[in-house]
């Protein structure tokens, strides 16, 4: 589960893990996360009201996530 916060905190959790705070922001086009104090480059796939896929470009590797709103 990611959770966006309008002011810039990301909350991160799973069934198997302790939640986990990060931030994130934009700045145009770009969007930043960052976890554990180490920003990763977040490219936009896809966004619309129903999904929001993303490729974050982590040190070891790329990892790409499908995101839909919370209920859904």
């Amino acid at each position: 589960l990611y959770v966006f916060l309008s002011e810039g905190t990301l909350l991160i959790t799973s069934p198997h893990s302790q939640p986990a705070l990060g931030r994130w922001r934009s700045d145009g086009a770009a969007l930043t996360m960052i976890e554990q104090s180490i920003p990763y480059k977040v490219d936009i796939l896809e966004l619309t009201t129903d999904r929001f896929r993303i490729r974050s470009n982590n040190p070891g590797s790329s990892v790409e996530m499908t995101l839909v709103p919370a209920g859904r």
